[in-house]
């Protein structure tokens, strides 16, 4: 059975920015410079700030809020939902991902500071594959969409907190609409990294 059209409408949203956040690699969502702005993930923001107050995770900041629900919810989506799991992985925070032991003695193991670029991240997801690259754009793609569909409702106990929640309008730059093309970028922004433009132009469709 299909999603409902607001459900529909948030998985394409949350796929495409789920491949912004890997375009320009997770720990640099908030990195502004002359040609740059920060990533603007504006439904992954609310699910994060959400899920950061529900689980009682004190984190600081957009970047470590967004990073540690998306591991979270890779880790829940382990075994589910292979191979898109561990591909979503491997394109955000790599193969063997970098683990820390929390603060606290007897804590979590978190996810830590991921050192490797986008493109390199990227080229080692796919030369993983064995896939060819259309196949295996064709594949990345779909596999956001999973993970997007899945992230609402490994969120659902929150969900109604981030549809009340609107994100600041200090927050909300380079917001798009739904199906509104990216602004461009120059090639050198680009460099080393593969454009997932591609979920822009998709209708929302249920992913296989």
């Amino acid at each position: 059975m299909p999603p409902e059209p607001d459900a529909a409408a948030l998985i394409h949203r949350l796929a495409i920015e789920l491949a912004e956040c890997r375009l320009r690699g997770i720990e640099r969502l908030d990195l502004r410079t002359h040609n740059q702005n920060r990533v603007a993930a504006n439904d992954l923001q609310r699910l994060a700030q959400a899920y950061a107050a529900a689980e009682g995770l004190a984190l600081h900041g957009r970047t470590a809020q967004i990073k540690q629900l998306l591991w979270d919810a890779i880790a829940a989506m382990a075994g589910h939902r292979e191979p898109a799991t561990a591909l979503v992985r491997d394109l955000l925070f790599g193969d063997p991902p970098p683990m820390v032991e929390d603060a606290v003695i007897g804590g979590p193991v978190r996810v830590g500071m991921v050192t490797r670029s986008a493109g390199d991240l990227l080229d080692q997801a796919f030369q993983k594959s064995g896939m060819t690259r259309a196949r295996f754009d064709e594949q990345r793609k779909a596999a956001f969409l999973s993970f997007g569909e899945f992230l609402i409702g490994f969120c659902a106990q929150v969900l109604p907190a981030v549809s009340d929640d609107p994100v600041d309008p200090a927050d909300a730059e380079g917001v798009r609409t739904f199906g509104q093309p990216r602004p461009f970028r120059p090639a050198a922004v680009r460099s080393g990294q593969r454009d997932d433009r591609g979920l822009h132009q998709r209708a929302p469709c249920r992913p296989a």
